[in-house]
């Protein structure tokens, strides 16, 4: 009766052991697996770029640091430029950056942040150019054609100049180029 005991201690023995190794060897597969997913580089769909460079991070999630490389130029401000799945494979491979496309039609938008110049800045520019030229009299400024949207990068102060400026006293109009 002795002898049924003790194997049966040493099958209990061996049973939990096995179910211990079974159980740490699953917990490293785990580990393994869902750390090296957490590391995996994804593709944003989307992104904002504040300066004048195009970065690997500004379309892929998860480039470390010392990986980040230049792609090349942004967008001007207020622009934006879409990176189709062939380009981004071709950046992938060329960077050896660990990504494949789950579809053809995978992209990344990329945008340039901006800030537009307020048409009364560019007023206030010509109503001081012109009252330098010709002071005390009153005048309104009038465009010939609507004013494009004037983007800047964020870090800029929005500003106007007048770089040329005609004025006819006589026919009472002006012709102005601000930047």
């Amino acid at each position: 009766m002795l002898h049924k005991n003790k194997r049966s201690l040493l099958l209990d023995t061996a049973v939990r052991l096995l179910s211990l190794v079974l159980t740490v060897s699953l917990c490293t597969m785990y580990l393994v697996y869902y750390s090296a997913k957490a590391h995996a580089i994804e593709l944003k769909t989307y992104s904002v770029v504040s300066d004048d460079t195009l970065r690997l991070s500004d379309i892929f999630e998860g480039i470390a640091y010392e990986n980040d490389s230049v792609l090349g130029r942004a967008p001007v401000p207020g622009q934006s430029m879409v990176l189709n799945v062939r380009t981004l494979m071709r950046v992938a491979s060329a960077y050896n950056v660990d990504w494949k496309p789950h579809s053809v039609r995978e992209s990344v938008t990329v945008n340039r942040a901006a800030t537009v110049v307020d048409t009364s800045i560019i007023d206030q520019t010509i109503m001081t150019a012109i009252g330098e030229q010709k002071s005390g009299e009153k005048f309104k400024v009038k465009y010939n054609a609507p004013l494009p949207a004037v983007h800047i990068s964020p870090d800029q102060v929005p500003s106007a100049e007048i770089i040329k400026m005609n004025y006819s006293e006589g026919q009472r109009w002006f012709n102005a180029t601000p930047v």
